[in-house]
């Protein structure tokens, strides 16, 4: 004989329904896992690049106005040379005034970033279990 479900099973339950009826409807509206997978890559590459032009701009930089101008220069040159200040300039004018919303604004910054840290540090121990760094 089955032990009937705790109320914490039962809530584990409604929360893995309510998650599973939000994520068809994401599938519905914004694309298949694989699309959305696709988006996220974008996103992280335009992160990356990012990063690495700060980081260029950064160590031949002395002053802010040498710095400025590096990294335009560098982040210009790594996308084709794309106006990336209009570019961005028109994103955040677009989040601003509701036209383009984030999951991120949705979810709320702390949100994301305790999401972030828990899954990271899961992956983490995983891999260090593994030994991969040996």
């Amino acid at each position: 004989m089955q032990d009937a479900p705790t109320l914490e099973d039962i809530l584990r339950m409604k929360e893995d329904a309510r998650k599973s009826q939000l994520r068809r409807k994401i599938e519905r509206e914004a694309g298949d896992p694989l699309s959305i997978a696709g988006t996220a890559s974008d996103a992280a590459s335009l992160a990356v690049l990012a990063s690495c032009a700060l980081v260029v701009a950064a160590a031949n930089s002395a002053t802010f106005e040498e710095f400025k101008g590096a990294f335009l220069s560098e982040i210009e040159s790594v996308s084709n040379d794309a106006d990336m200040v209009s570019i961005c300039s028109n994103f955040l004018d677009k989040v601003k005034q509701g036209e383009v919303v984030l999951p991120v604004t949705v979810k709320g910054i702390a949100e994301v970033v305790s999401d972030i840290e828990a899954r990271n540090t899961a992956i983490a121990r995983v891999l260090n279990s593994q030994n991969l760094n040996a």
